[in-house]
């Protein structure tokens, strides 16, 4: 008689703790999925932001030409103007 209580006891148990397991697993599955799809949207985002930071520096490397490009132009109208004004001051001087 104890044995078969202790038997039975024993199966309704095991019965919870299996039914335990899977809903613990369950939770763990689901917390796992939710975890997963964070970290896609985290390299996802990692990868927009290294094109952005690509672009930027992209952007920033042509804006720094053209500015080149106009300081070399002033400087080359300055000297054209500087050279004509001392020819013109010098030709109006008696």
């Amino acid at each position: 008689m104890d044995y078969e209580l202790n038997y039975k006891q024993y199966q309704k148990l095991r019965e919870e703790q299996d039914m335990l397991k899977r809903r613990v697993n369950q939770k763990v599955e689901a917390m796992s999925d939710k975890v997963e799809k964070e970290f896609i949207t985290l390299i996802e985002r990692k990868k927009e932001i290294e094109q952005n930071k690509v672009d930027l520096f992209q952007d920033m490397e042509e804006l720094d030409q053209k500015r080149k490009v106009v300081i070399c132009s002033l400087t080359s109208h300055a000297s054209f103007y500087r050279f004509f004004i001392q020819i013109w001051t010098h030709k109006l001087r008696p």
